[in-house]
């Protein structure tokens, strides 16, 4: 593990670990939504009415999160960005 990648390790223990900074989480949808790609899509019945005529189907979508909300399986995003001047400092407090 690089230098990096260890103050990245360090500073995402201390951050709040909400779905927006998620290595499974993609943003797509209105309001801050987006989607938990941790597992596998989930099932869904959408029942609708066409001319007279109650029909049902089913789909399966990936679960729909706010960017703030949290869980217990999170992982810190590799596209998390850490200033470098914390890095360097998170670093050089690790050396002592």
């Amino acid at each position: 593990m690089d230098k990096a990648e260890v103050a990245l390790q360090k500073v995402s223990s201390n951050m709040i670990k909400t779905c927006e900074k998620c290595k499974f989480w993609t943003i797509g949808g209105a309001f801050a939504e987006g989607k938990c790609h941790r597992r596998a899509p989930l099932p869904y019945s959408m029942d609708r009415k066409d001319s007279e005529e109650k029909t049902s189907s089913k789909i399966t979508r990936w679960p729909l999160t706010h960017k703030d909300q949290l869980c217990g399986e999170f992982k810190p995003s590799k596209n998390l960005t850490v200033p470098a001047e914390t890095a360097r400092d998170i670093h050089d407090r690790s050396q002592r």
